[in-house]
Formats: structure tokens, sequence, C-alpha cells
């Protein structure tokens, strides 16, 4: 009942987010050069300057003579409704290329967020519990060197270490689960980097908090008290991180996906501006603002499940 309650309090203050999202992805529309109807024709109609009576007929269809605000209201009312248009290039509805390549996105973000709490928990916990010996030098120094390398670097090294040198994993593709490791990989460690060095922080304030020296008090082992105590107060932020780098790993990731070949919902979107496909652009941005929103949400309830105390202090 308390995390249903939690869950509507952050839809609710959401609302605005996800119209400023709808807004952004309407307006992206206008951002093209050249008519919208008149572009979709010359698609259509494979010439490149289509008659004007079926320019003129198209915008009438589209709703383009109306005034932005009705032409906006249209919109989100077909949206709303799952009809986001059909692209340019393959004749497919929006919804089905868009959902296509959603899967993809989500299964890369998943699992390189799986695998950068496998690497960066226990590394920043470990440093932050030997803080200032050998370890904690070492943590600090490999995170240093990963946060100052640009993923797309990452993945061409992978790519020439482990697909063209050692032949363990081909170059790129999808299908495979073999396919995952290196665009996962990729983007895991470098979110690693900064991710350890946040639990590391994190960990430290929680290490120096009164109540660990309560439970050293009542003679409780290391393990417990970082396990059952410090872990559980220092996870919170750290949770939040993951949550916004998810999030953007849906989208953001075009560069990754575009190395690898991975059809997911950032290389969509860059192949859509590149052939003009205005519709598909309006839906991938439509989806990636809306699936942010999402994963923040569930983020803050996950934080809440943990924390229950910072209910009615959390701000998204």
């Amino acid at each position: 009942m308390f995390i249903f309650k939690s869950a509507i309090l952050r839809v609710a203050t959401l609302i605005p987010v996800l119209f400023g999202v709808s807004v952004a992805a309407f307006l992206s529309l206008a951002m093209f050069p050249g008519d919208p109807a008149e572009i979709a024709l010359v698609h259509l109609m494979e010439t490149e300057s289509p008659p004007q009576e079926a320019v003129m007929q198209m915008r009438e269809e589209l709703g383009y003579n109306s005034s932005i605000t009705v032409q906006y209201v249209c919109w989100l009312g077909r949206a709303l409704k799952g009809d986001l248009g059909y692209s340019i290039q393959s004749g497919q509805a929006v919804t089905t290329e868009v959902a296509q390549a959603i899967i993809p996105s989500l299964l890369l973000a998943s699992t390189a967020i799986l695998l950068t709490a496998l690497i960066a928990i226990p590394l920043g916990t470990a440093a932050a519990v030997h803080a200032g010996k050998t370890i904690d030098k070492i943590a600090l120094g490999v995170s240093l060197v990963l946060s100052s390398i640009p993923d797309f670097f990452l993945a061409v090294i992978f790519i020439f270490i482990f697909s063209l040198h050692l032949h363990l994993v081909p170059v790129a593709g999808y299908g495979h689960w073999y396919n995952l490791i290196l665009p996962a990989a990729s983007l895991a460690l470098i979110n690693s980097s900064i991710t350890a060095r946040l639990m590391r922080t994190s960990m430290l304030q929680s290490l120096r908090g009164k109540y660990i020296l309560t439970a050293r008090a009542k003679g409780l082992s290391e393990t417990a008290i970082i396990g059952r105590h410090a872990l559980k107060n220092a996870f919170p932020p750290v949770l939040h991180y993951m949550g916004a780098q998810a999030g953007h790993m849906v989208g953001g990731a075009v560069v990754v996906e575009s190395i690898f070949l991975w059809p997911g919902l950032g290389r969509l979107l860059v192949e859509s501006v590149r052939s003009r496909d205005i519709f598909v652009v309006q839906g991938c941005i439509l989806t990636i603002g809306t699936a942010y929103v999402l994963i923040i949400i569930i983020t803050d309830l996950l934080n809440l499940l943990l924390d229950p105390r910072i209910e009615g202090t959390a701000n998204v």
C-alpha cells in the first residue's frame, strides 16, 4: 500500500515531465528542413519534385494546415492511441519499428547495468573499507583511467583484442547471447569507474555514522556491520545514479550500438535522422523520453523500499 501510494505520487509529479517530452517529440518535426508533407511524398512517390496538388492534399490529411496547437492536440491524441504514423523508408507502423528496437536497447542497458553493479559495488565497498591502503589506491587509479576513456574507444579495443586477435566473439551482430558481451562490457566498464567512486564516497560516509559505532560496540563482526548496516545506507544514492545511467543507455548508447550493429533505439534514431524519416524520429524521441522517466520512477520506488525514510524528501 505504501509503495502503491508512492508510485501514484511519483507518476503525478512526473506528468509535467511527460508533457514536456511529448512537446519535444512533436516539435522535433519542426527541426527538419523543408515541408514534412513534401518529404513524405518524395519517398512515397520516389521523385524529387512531387506535384503541388499532392503536397497540399497530404498537408490536409496530416493536419498541417491547422494551428500549431491544434496540430499538437491531434498528434497527442493519435499518440495516446498508439498511432505514431508510418515510416517513410519501410512503410511499417512507427510503433512496430520502435517496438522492434526497444527490446534490444532494454536488453543491452539491463545487462550493462547488471555488470556495472557486479563490478562497481564490490570495488567501491572494498576501497572504502580499506581507505588509504593499496586496494583503495588501485581502485581509484583504475577508475580514473577508465573514466578518461570514451566508450567507443574501449569498444574498438575490445573488438581488436577479443574478436580480431583472440577470435572469441564476433565483431558485431545481434541474435545470440555472445553478441551482447562486447557492447555490454564497453558500456559497463566506463560506467563502473564513476559508480565505484560514488560507491566509495557513499560508503565512507556511511561507515562514519554513529550507528556503525553502536554496532561495533555490540560486538558485531565487520562483515555483518558492512552487509547489514553500512551497505544498506550507502546504496541509495548509487542506485539513483545507476537508474539515471540506465535511462541514458536505453536511447543514448548511439555510438556503441552503431559500432556493434546493435539494432537499438539509439541506432534507429540516428538512421532515421540521416534518412529524414521524420515520423520515426518523433517516435524514437517520445519513446526514449518516456522510458527514461519510467526508469527514474522505478529507481525511486526501489530507493523507497531500501530506505523508507526518504519518503517526502525525494525529488525527481
